[in-house]
């Protein structure tokens, strides 16, 4: 059955979004995630060194979205940079399972720019907050209308989108693909409670005691199989010859962030190997 997840990743990372490109690649890449997991987004917030979504789904296909997610903008990251900037990237998931904590976690999320000093919860660029209580038309071309030359540019992906989705200045509109509807029912419809909400509450901690129960490791042991297959058309690590076998030792690392654990678990390795390997 389908459940609600507060999903988010540590403040400590390292820098993921550096410039408004890799914002930008961030927005839609959790649009493609959620459109290929099957899972709906109600809220998010992207900061530069740390990700936070509301989103519901079964287990699983929350759990592969975080795993496509983290996928997508680390191609992104790893052209541009050299380094896909989420090695090591974890996940924290926590369970909403009533009103109230579902005005408390949209609240927390929104309110993000704003406890960090650098704005306002309604001006800062790279959230969902502008889907709620918004009269304005969202405008923007279709994706239907556009050529796959122009969605491919758009999108830096070939994953193909509803046709009547909007895009504008590079992003996916957010009433494409938000149902602020329901997140405006949870505030009883009311704006007033809304901006109180994400701009006068100031009891983080509230929320933050329900945090980091569970931690759901980057990717799963078959996630890194199936690139195997796909990339090196082998079966099985302990096939491939020694080269390509620590090739494929570093790409796995440098693509998913494996950790030295899953590594060595996988790959039947030595820790003493992979450090001469990382």
């Amino acid at each position: 059955m389908a459940k609600v997840f507060h999903l988010y990743t540590q403040e400590g990372h390292a820098l993921i979004f550096r410039d408004d490109e890799d914002f930008t690649v961030g927005w839609n890449a959790l649009v493609i995630a959620a459109y290929l997991a099957g899972v709906t987004i109600y809220c998010f917030c992207l900061m530069s060194n740390h990700i936070h979504v509301l989103v519901q789904g079964e287990d699983g296909a929350v759990r592969e979205f975080f795993f496509k997610y983290k996928n997508l903008i680390g191609r992104h990251l790893s052209k541009k940079y050299g380094d896909s900037g989420v090695n090591g990237l974890k996940v924290n998931l926590t369970e909403i399972t009533d009103r109230n904590s579902f005005v408390q976690e949209v609240s927390y999320i929104l309110r993000n720019p704003l406890k960090a000093g650098i704005d306002t919860p309604w001006t800062y660029r790279w959230s969902s907050c502008m889907a709620y209580f918004n009269e304005r038309t969202d405008k923007g071309t279709r994706i239907g209308a556009l050529s796959s030359r122009e969605l491919m540019l758009a999108m830096k992906s070939k994953v193909i989108l509803p046709d009547h989705y909007l895009i504008d200045d590079g992003l996916i509109s957010l009433k494409s693909f938000i149902p602020y509807h329901v997140v405006e029912s949870r505030f009883n419809k009311s704006r007033i409670e809304f901006y109180r909400m994400i701009t006068k509450w100031n009891l983080e901690d509230i929320v933050e005691e329900k945090h980091g129960k569970e931690i759901v490791e980057g990717y799963t042991d078959s996630d890194i199989m199936d690139y195997l297959r796909s990339s090196y058309g082998a079966f099985d690590p302990q096939n491939l010859e020694s080269k390509r076998k620590f090739r494929f030792i570093r790409d796995v690392r440098n693509r998913f962030g494996a950790s030295r654990k899953q590594l060595m678990r996988i790959f039947d390795v030595e820790d003493s190997i992979l450090d001469q390997l990382l």
